[in-house]
Order: C-alpha cells, then sequence, then structure tokens
C-alpha cells in the first residue's frame, strides 16, 4: 500500500460472531396467549411475560385454564402485539448457530475440561437440576436424554450430529402425548453440524459466567450473560473452521498466494501459525485458505 501501513493480514479474513450487547429477544405468542406486560415496562427474570391457554387441559379442566410463562430475562418490552413481545435484555447475548427447545434460565455449570472435549453422559449428575451445563464440541443424545430426566434446563455446546437432533424431534414427539411432559429444555449449538470445539473467546466468556444465573434465548438463538463478562484479548487472532485442524486458534503471519481446494478450485491463502495443542508440542505453520478461517475480534 502506498503512503501507508500494509493492512494486517487477518483484515482479509471474515469477522466471527461476537457478542452482542443488550440484544432484543423475541416471545412468541400462541393463538390463545395473552400478554402480560406492555411496551416501555421494564421486566425482570421471573417475573409474568404472557398467559397462554394449554388446549389438552382446557378440554380436561375447563374454559378458564391458564398458565403463566415467566420471563427468562431482564429488560425493557419494546413492543407487544397479536404475534409476540420483543424486550431489550439486559447484559450480552452470545449467539448461536442452532437453538431447539424453549427459552430457559438456569444456574451456568462447565461440564468439560477443555473446549475441544465431548460432554459424556456421565459428567451430568443431579447436582446439575436446575441448571444451564456446558458441554464442549459436541453433546450426544444420550447425554442430552440424561440432562433432561435429571432435570437440566439446558445444554450450551459447539456442535451437534444430525442424526442426533433428529432423535431429539422423535423422543420430544413421544414426550408431547405422555401425562407428564417434561419440564422446558433448551439446547443451544454455538457452532454447527458436526463436532466443533467451541471458539476460545467464547469459551472464556462461559467460564467466567461458572456459578452464574444465564439465559437460553431461542429467537434468535443466544444465550444471555451478565455485562462484562471475561473476554480473551483476541486482537489477531484467527481460528480453522474446515479440515483438519478444525477448531485450532492462531496467528495469521502473512497472504501467501493459492491453494487448490476440493473440486479442483483455486482459493487465496495463508501461512498460520497454529498454537499447539498442547504444552508439549511445538508451534506449528500451515499454509490454509482464507475461506477457512475466521477472525476472533
Amino acid at each position: 500500500m502506498r503512503g501507508g501501513a500494509r493492512p494486517a493480514p487477518d483484515r482479509f479474513v471474515a469477522a466471527s460472531a461476537s457478542l452482542v450487547g443488550s440484544p432484543l429477544c423475541w416471545f412468541t405468542l400462541g393463538p390463545a396467549g395473552r400478554p402480560a406486560v406492555a411496551p416501555g415496562d421494564v421486566v425482570s427474570a421471573g417475573e409474568p411475560l404472557f398467559e397462554h391457554v394449554d388446549d389438552d387441559r382446557v378440554a380436561a379442566s375447563g374454559p378458564d385454564t391458564r398458565d403463566q410463562a415467566l420471563s427468562v430475562l431482564s429488560g425493557v418490552v419494546e413492543s407487544v402485539d397479536g404475534r409476540g413481545i420483543a424486550v431489550r435484555a439486559e447484559g450480552d447475548g452470545l449467539p448461536g448457530a442452532i437453538c431447539w427447545g424453549r427459552s430457559v434460565r438456569g444456574s451456568l455449570i462447565v461440564g468439560v475440561a477443555r473446549p475441544e472435549e465431548d460432554l459424556r453422559p456421565s459428567a451430568i449428575d443431579v447436582a446439575a437440576a436446575g441448571s444451564i451445563v456446558v458441554g464442549g464440541a459436541r453433546v450426544d443424545i444420550e447425554a442430552i436424554t440424561r440432562a433432561r430426566a435429571l432435570g437440566v434446563r439446558g445444554i450450551i455446546c459447539g456442535g451437534l450430529l444430525g442424526k442426533d437432533l433428529r432423535q431429539l424431534e422423535t423422543s420430544e414427539a413421544r414426550q408431547r402425548l405422555s401425562i407428564q411432559p417434561l419440564p422446558p429444555f433448551a439446547l443451544l449449538v454455538l457452532e454447527g453440524y458436526g463436532r466443533r470445539p467451541i471458539a476460545g473467546p467464547a469459551w472464556d466468556a462461559l467460564s467466567s459466567a461458572a456459578g452464574r444465573e444465564v439465559s437460553i434465548v431461542t429467537d434468535p438463538p443466544h444465550v444471555l450473560l451478565d455485562r462484562g463478562v471475561a473476554l480473551r484479548m483476541s486482537r489477531g487472532l484467527v481460528r480453522v473452521t474446515a479440515g483438519r485442524d478444525l477448531g485450532r486458534e492462531g496467528r495469521l503471519v502473512e497472504l501467501r498466494g493459492q491453494v487448490r481446494a476440493s473440486g479442483g478450485a483455486y482459493l487465496p491463502a495463508g501461512l498460520v501459525s497454529l498454537e499447539s495443542r498442547n504444552a508439549s508440542e511445538p508451534v506449528e505453520r500451515r499454509i490454509i485458505a482464507l475461506a477457512d478461517l475466521e477472525r476472533l475480534d
């Protein structure tokens, strides 16, 4: 670049999703839903947000059977209409890629030692009842089933296999036919399908929130944390999003022409200095397509 400094190589890499301050959260009203708040109201977690009618209970008990839906977050109501309620949440939201279930709130527990580990069913016990558990790179249907049976309110993880999501849907359909359905539960997947380690800054934010009350909101998919949670200083840090080094983090040292991708296409690439998987291994340098990197700003 003439007359000035060259831009840092990582400026050519797309940024990942980061914390969102005071996200706008949406709560859908069913056909018989009645809002318990109005625009401008300040609502706290645990206060009534709306009423809904359970059609099955109405059939059994009469037309006055209504349930109160309590807010899972604190914030200011921005709008209310026949479709639902929009609340501007307090705190910061960490966005997710996939969310299944209903919005929930609970104390956060970290269930794995490292973000690249899988959440094992044996790591979930009765002490996790009423909490939201942070898994690692993947959670399977066995861990989800055990968590729900023990009263866990939600799980946050990096990745999920499509077959596990299909089994979860099938299990939920059977549960709806039972006399005593399970309480609300949410599964928030931060990265996407497959086995995907949680990004370092997101892991730091969740780890710093351990022991505090957090919320999983389904629309849009977020985990809501207290404002000012600890974040790693990640300027210049990139993460590999595909290939054999999936999930590893490091620094983009310089741009390095092009590399051949699958299908015969050639993509712009760079030399990446990858952090060691453990303290005993040396730093590795690899040439990786820029399309397979994301910037962790």
